[in-house]
């Protein structure tokens, strides 16, 4: 399917770098795909019964190009572990 969306610059740099991706396209549909793998979690978690309750994971962030650790988390090492 081709589209023509307006996409906050920000937004999709941020988004970029957490998923990766070598093209705009790429991108676009690595987020899709993450959306929609959440959703069905959380319906099979309802199918179940589960009580679930999705609470953000504290992930490493990039801030001005440079990658910082999340709250909670140690700082990033590069070191192969």
């Amino acid at each position: 399917m081709r589209v023509t969306i307006e996409v906050d610059d920000e937004l999709f740099e941020r988004v970029a770098r957490i998923l990766g991706g070598r093209s705009k396209r790429e991108v676009v549909h690595r987020a899709l795909e993450a959306v929609s793998k959440q959703e069905r979690a959380v319906h099979l978690a309802r199918i179940r019964g589960d009580d679930l309750v999705l609470n953000e994971v504290p992930r490493r962030r990039f801030e001005g190009g440079e990658l910082l650790a999340a709250e909670g988390l140690g700082p990033y090492e590069v070191d192969g572990s």
